[in-house]
């Protein structure tokens, strides 16, 4: 077992063996339904022994640059899964969680490509241009051009999920393959739909981030018959839209429910930390802590376990621009 994953998993028997306090929260949970669950109490308390456990190194990628795009990329992907599961189970699930996500993710990264504008000083005082923005992302700051909003109205059009739907159908989405450096411990019940839909996301943004949002031309008789069911299914179409919105503006929406609480106390988390392996055992972490509960219903943690693996998923894809 990795030093790693043997020092989070500590965390977790330490939690359990110690108090850190009742008055303990990471996130805002004032206005939530019923948040003081036993769960949402030990994931808090995880989150404050990580506090004062863990020193992050310095010098390593920003995570909060990449927090921005991930809230978006996990919110839009978790909440389309569970959306899509109403109309097609599973496949509807993947399908929809995949949609929802990647356009949630690269609308996301375009809004702050479009911030960042062309000549903008990172925090090192170096100028980025235009060319290599999106190579430079996770390192710089996004709030040197104020002007600009980080957050879509309701009524702005997000991508189509015609455009979404020909990226997911193409030929090299559907070769897509598990990442060797992610190993997610999720019951063998959720893999199949958290691992898909993390998979299929970082290929799709692979497409829309090489080709361009405006060169894809919408090809519908390369849908499957399922994909065709799905996304014109109106309990889907309708809120497709939604998804999208309400994952960019995440971070400006306040919790409404226990599954959003741990969302943000998961983000809290992985904000200590700077590299895939710990972000992948924080996730494990909370995977262990999240199945022990007799509150949370199957569905609630098929959106938890979808959220985890793409955010994991997620910060493989948009850190290998750190490398360019």
């Amino acid at each position: 077992m990795r030093l790693t994953h043997i020092f989070y998993l500590s965390l977790s028997i330490l939690l359990l063996m110690s108090s850190c306090g009742s008055e303990y929260t990471a996130v805002d949970v004032s206005n939530a339904n019923n948040p003081n669950t036993s769960v949402i109490n030990k994931l808090a308390c995880y989150n404050a022994n990580l506090k004062v456990s863990h020193t992050r190194a310095k010098g390593n990628l920003n995570l909060w640059d990449w927090l921005s795009v991930s809230s978006a990329d996990i919110i839009g992907a978790a909440n389309g899964a569970a959306a899509g599961a109403k109309v097609g189970g599973e496949t509807g699930a993947i399908i929809c969680g995949v949609l929802t996500g990647a356009a949630a993710s690269y609308e996301k990264y375009m809004l702050i490509k479009a911030k960042l504008g062309p000549g903008v000083a990172n925090e090192g005082g170096d100028v980025i241009h235009k060319s290599s923005q999106k190579r430079r992302l996770i390192g710089m700051h996004v709030t040197d051009n104020p002007t600009t909003p980080d957050t879509i109205d309701s009524g702005r059009n997000t991508i189509s999920v015609e455009t979404m739907a020909t990226v997911l159908s193409s030929q090299s989405a559907q070769d897509a393959e598990e990442s060797e450096s992610i190993n997610l411990e999720y019951p063998a019940e959720y893999a199949e739909v958290a691992t898909q839909i993390a998979v299929l996301h970082n290929e799709v943004l692979t497409i829309l981030d090489s080709i361009g949002e405006e060169n894809i031309i919408v090809d519908s008789s390369a849908f499957s018959a399922d994909m065709q069911e799905y996304i014109n299914n109106p309990e889907f179409f309708n809120s497709y839209d939604s998804i999208i919105v309400n994952a960019i503006n995440y971070n400006n929406i306040e919790a409404q429910n226990e599954v959003d609480i741990i969302i943000r106390l998961f983000l809290d988390a992985v904000s200590e930390v700077d590299t895939l392996e710990e972000i992948t055992a924080i996730a494990n972490d909370y995977i262990g802590i999240i199945e022990e509960s007799t509150t949370l219903t199957t569905e609630q943690k098929q959106i938890l376990y979808t959220a985890f693996a793409v955010s994991a998923y997620s910060f493989e894809y948009w850190s290998k621009y750190k490398e360019m």
